[in-house]
């Protein structure tokens, strides 16, 4: 979600970064309003339809309105990269047509094009990030 955040508010969206956690945003928020970005944090557990209508009214009260929403909530329970071993990275790459991880950034890039007048046919977006391997 931060690099998704940043790379909007590079672009001159403001940003309304949610977080289950109190204060879970803060980080992202100051960086944002460092680099001149306009954002806002706001704690908000996505499981709970009125916490997400809540969010949604207070970030209309703090914008005027809200044009893109991007869930990139994460609700399962996997282990992050630093913590697996080098055996289990290199099992996950041999499994991967492209021989590599994903980057960050190459997310980021994606959803601000998915969200960008250069892909405005589109109503809505689900895209599957595997490098070719779309095995479940």
């Amino acid at each position: 979600g931060r690099a998704i955040a940043e790379r909007f508010a590079a672009c001159g969206v403001r940003v309304a970064v949610l977080g289950r956690r109190p204060g879970s945003s803060d980080g992202v928020v100051a960086g944002i309003r460092e680099r001149g970005g306009e954002a806002i944090g706001l704690q908000c557990d996505v499981t709970d339809h009125d916490a997400v209508a809540d969010a949604v009214r207070r970030t209309v009260s703090a914008f005027g309105g809200l044009d893109i929403v991007v869930n990139s909530a994460g609700v399962l329970d996997m282990t992050p990269v630093r913590e697996m071993t080098a055996e289990h990275i290199a099992a996950m790459k041999a499994k991967i047509p492209m021989g590599r991880l994903l980057q960050i950034d190459e997310v980021a890039a994606m959803v601000a094009w998915i969200a960008s007048p250069e892909c405005s046919f589109t109503t809505g977006f689900t895209f599957d990030l595997t490098g070719g391997r779309a095995t479940y």
